[in-house]
């Protein structure tokens, strides 16, 4: 079968299929599997004859055209107060185990983050104040060897029905920022919950939107002559149906200075937002394959950028989900979705702390703070948390040992290629090319709990490859994960320990044969 052929409900939407797939308990049936084959494949009718020891075969051919890997595209994304204590405040001292953990993502592959700093908090701050943003321009002046490592986004009250505000908190933003740091400034959020959350009347609909947006660009235009482009409308696809239409985006997407289009995406809802979710659930392709596509129709309707400045897996972050190993897996895959539908980026959305003052389950990694920087954002330290005189790391979460997997798997320069993948398990595969070295990397992630076995793939010209592990104990683990032999376990500075681990295969005859664990991801480095 065609697998990229297959019907599916027209105008399926992120929240739509994961109402439809979040009471899923029961395992997998053979038609739920092969929905989860690798969405770059296309498959004949009929069986394919598997190597009976075989669980997949993938064949490649090295020379296929394919989708360049943007630059920036990996991001992160942080409530305004939230980032000033992760990053930390110039007067009280960086947090270096921060920009550590962001260091590993940015040499993993990444090359370079886009940082957006924004959310609910953006409609909630009142004032222009230049504190704000001076965490920010330090952090890019510590990333910006031997280049800029990193950029930012920067959200603004629209909420506050006052333009005025936006245009101040944007002269303010920039006159502290590098030039060159700050690439766009993003109007309000989740505009289309601004009824129900009674900022607006019930009677607010997209085009009072377009009219607010419209008056505030234009004012940063005339006053704050440095600023970027921007970006809009943010939507949350939870709010008010019919917010964002096709008509409404080209009208946004015509409006002077708009560089792009931004979207949130979270296609789970955990309990405390009224969800019934299960272990598992995000191994299901209705959280990554379908959730991803329904960006592809905002991509063909208006020819400006689309970015994801926020997304993760749950709207309320599920404990014992979020913060299990199955979110790693979830994430390095949903992110390779959305390369091959087109998004120029993606901004996974993470914090310390959760808006109840809760450790942030949905988070890649976790700091105590120091009561000096608690103090400086006007908060004192949670009673749980003992006082810390600096910043020291609690955790790092599976959620960032999933992204190094992607930056690893994805580097700067590569281009995503097709491959032609046979199997009837849940099993993704993702192939990309670097440009410049000509080496090909093969991510295969294994979705099935408890079926291991051996795959097959075809690469003609490769001699060799080098094969890393990302494995835990169990697909709910939250430590014990090891990728390619390192851990964060007991890490302390936000480097990682332990003995780096690889596997060298070559091929028998036209194949390289990999074992599978269960629960787990491969990567192999094929080279000439």
């Amino acid at each position: 079968m065609n697998v990229t052929g297959m019907n599916k409900p027209a105008g399926l939407q992120p929240d739509d299929m994961a109402a439809r797939t979040a009471g899923c308990r029961a395992p997998l049936v053979l038609l739920t599997l092969i929905l989860c084959l690798a969405p770059v494949s296309s498959f004949p009718e009929g069986p394919r004859g598997l190597k009976p020891d075989y669980l997949a075969t993938v064949t490649v051919d090295p020379g296929a055209p394919g989708r360049p890997i943007p630059a920036g595209f990996l991001g992160l994304s942080h409530e305004w107060d939230q980032a000033r204590v992760m990053i930390g405040d110039p007067d009280i001292g960086p947090n270096a185990i921060y920009r550590q953990l962001l260091a590993n993502l940015i040499s993993a592959g990444a090359g370079h983050l886009a940082v957006r700093i924004g959310g609910h908090s953006s409609d909630r701050i009142g004032t222009a104040d230049l504190r704000a943003a001076r965490p920010l321009a330090q952090l890019f002046r510590d990333l910006s060897e031997p280049e800029p490592q990193v950029s930012f986004i920067l959200g603004l009250n629209l909420a506050r029905r006052d333009p005025g505000l936006a245009v101040r908190q944007a002269a303010a933003y920039l006159s502290v920022m590098p030039p060159g740091s700050v690439s766009a400034l993003e109007i309000g959020n989740e505009p289309d919950t601004y009824a129900a959350l009674r900022t607006r009347t019930v009677e607010y609909r997209f085009a009072d939107y377009l009219d607010e947006f419209r008056t505030i660009t234009g004012e940063i235009r005339k006053s704050v002559p440095a600023a970027p482009g921007f970006l809009g409308p943010s939507v949350s696809a939870s709010g008010l149906k019919g917010f964002g239409t096709q008509a409404d985006l080209q009208k946004l997407a015509a409006l002077p200075g708009v560089m792009g289009i931004s979207r949130h995406v979270y296609p789970a809802t955990g309990t405390a937002c009224g969800g019934d979710p299960q272990p598992g659930m995000l191994l299901h392709p209705g959280y990554t394959a379908a959730v991803a596509e329904a960006a592809g129709t905002w991509l063909k309707t208006v020819k400006k950028p689309l970015r994801i400045t926020e997304l993760n897996a749950f709207r309320c972050a599920e404990p014992g989900i979020s913060n299990s190993f199955e979110s790693a897996l979830w994430i390095a895959d949903v992110l390779f979705e959305y390369v091959k539908t087109g998004v120029s980026g993606v901004n996974v959305h993470l914090n310390n702390r959760d808006s109840t003052g809760n450790w942030d389950a949905g988070g890649a990694f976790q700091f105590h703070i120091p009561e000096a920087q608690y103090q400086a954002v006007g908060q004192h330290a949670p009673a749980a948390e003992a006082p810390a005189s600096g910043y020291a790391l609690k955790a790092v979460l599976p959620l960032y040992y999933g992204m190094l997997l992607f930056a690893e798997s994805a580097p700067m320069r590569s281009v995503l290629i097709p491959a032609e993948v046979s199997t009837d398990a849940n099993i993704k595969t993702w192939v990309t090319r670097n440009e410049s070295t000509g080496e090909l990397q093969m991510l295969l992630i294994n979705k099935e709990q408890d079926l291991p076995g051996k795959a097959g793939l075809t690469v003609p010209g490769y001699r060799t490859g080098k094969v890393k592990r990302l494995m835990a104990p169990s697909l709910r683990s939250q430590a014990g994960i090891t990728w390619g032999g390192i851990t964060f376990d007991a890490s302390t500075d936000g480097r990682p320990l332990g003995k780096a681990e690889t596997e060298t295969i070559t091929p028998e005859g036209s194949v390289f044969e990999v074992p599978l664990g269960p629960a787990s991801a491969v990567l192999i480095t094929f080279q000439k």
